[in-house]
């Protein structure tokens, strides 16, 4: 079912009747008090028009909607997309509806093309994984350090033959984290690195970003065995434009420390490089941290976010040295007199980590909307090559057969 927040009830019903033609369940609230008689369980996308608080907004996920949220906008301009971003959405569009493109945030699933035997339930993707365990080639188990038992702790954080862990952080959110993660995943897969994604965000953006669907959340990570070999584990993840993702679970409360570790510790076995989007004030986001080698601050050019990444950022320096952070500073638009003053006292604050910067591009915004490949503009392109200089990748690689790791040359 798809919800619309929308105060003017002629637009409403326009709307709501564009959306049922087309097959799908919806339903309209034009005032605050309708919210508390809606199951949020049941909502797949929420589309939100003009005028709604971000309290509103903010109370809704607080009680659970953890669907896709696309903001409505009477005209499409920078104002409408900062609106779409303070709000947390994934998108921007206008009326009349474009229900092809809301779709793709909300994909329906016919039950009716799926064969399903009467005397027996459908086993989940889940279930599908954990039978496999059953199969497996018990020779073939143990990880390519051969080290490994049925004894080993899965919190174990200093591991020979281990893949480089980048934890994507910032001090709140809607700064574009999981759009540079993406656009790093696909770079250094083209560089024949394999690797996997972490979304720790319960929003679950990133999987919907790739019109993905899940097979394992991180929430039930913890469900599988302690030890597994590279088809166990790649079969639980959802791969994607040449690398791989697991989506974030539906707790509110995020993924505990433990099954972080040990998510942590079965994608380092298999994959060159593991790249965690963190979500902030989440309980495993520290933790996260804590693993990492490498912390890539991502933040936006306004004063409310400065204010918070000065407070941040020294949090973060108690676990890693200057060195081992890279700032970020997302979504730079010229002319903009707040954005200038910014960067100014950014310099003033004299930080001691690397500082790229990554400028607002258009570019990205058709790409994710066409579900191309993220690319974005020469800019955008100068400031990843920059990062990932900061990260110290060496572009160079001596072995052009993915999965091993014996010719990667990590510089540190």
């Amino acid at each position: 079912m798809w919800m619309l927040l929308e105060y003017d009830r002629v637009i409403q019903n326009k709307a709501i009747t564009l959306i049922e033609r087309n097959g799908l369940q919806a339903i309209g609230v034009d005032h605050e008090e309708q919210l508390a008689q809606i199951k949020y369980a049941s909502v797949e996308l929420l589309l939100i028009g003009a005028g709604w608080q971000e309290a509103t907004i903010n109370h809704l996920r607080e009680q659970g909607v953890s669907c896709p949220f696309v903001y409505i906008a009477s005209e499409l301009n920078d104002e409408s997309y900062e609106t779409a971003r303070m709000f947390g959405c994934v998108d921007a569009v206008s009326y009349p509806l474009p229900i092809d493109y809301l779709k793709r945030w909300a994909p329906i699933v016919d039950v009716s093309t799926v064969p399903q035997k009467l005397d027996e339930e459908p086993l989940t993707p889940l279930d599908e994984v954990l039978r496999s365990k059953n199969v497996l080639n018990k020779k073939r188990t143990y990880t390519r350090a051969n080290r490994v038992h049925e004894s080993t702790q899965v919190d174990e954080t200093s591991m020979v033959g281990r893949g480089r862990v980048i934890a994507m952080h910032s001090a709140r959110g809607g700064v574009g984290k999981s759009l540079l993660v993406s656009m790093i995943a696909r770079q250094m897969a083209q560089r024949n690195y394999t690797v996997a994604i972490v979304d720790l965000d319960p929003l679950g953006n990133l999987l919907a970003m790739h019109r993905g669907q899940a097979v394992v959340t991180t929430d039930e990570w913890a469900r599988l065995p302690a030890q597994m070999d590279e088809r166990m584990v790649k079969q639980s993840l959802v791969q994607m434009n040449g690398f791989y993702i697991l989506p974030s679970g539906k707790s509110r409360d995020g993924v505990d420390s433990t099954t972080l570790r040990r998510i942590i510790y079965h994608l380092a076995q298999y994959f060159d490089l593991v790249l965690i989007d963190t979500t902030p004030s989440a309980q495993g986001t520290y933790t996260a941290l804590e693993l990492a080698q490498k912390i890539v601050f991502v933040m936006t050019p306004e004063w409310v976010s400065f204010k918070r990444f000065i407070d941040e950022y020294q949090t973060v320096r108690y676990q890693k040295a200057p060195e081992n952070v890279t700032v970020v500073i997302n979504r730079i638009r010229k002319r903009v007199s707040e954005h200038a003053r910014t960067l100014r006292l950014l310099e003033e604050a004299d930080i001691p980590s690397d500082i790229v910067r990554v400028p607002e591009d258009r570019t990205l915004y058709r790409e994710l909307i066409g579900a191309s490949a993220l690319v974005g503009g020469r800019d955008v392109q100068d400031g990843m090559d920059h990062l990932l200089s900061a990260l110290r990748f060496d572009p160079v690689l001596n072995s052009t057969k993915r999965g091993f790791r014996r010719g990667r040359r990590w510089t540190v």
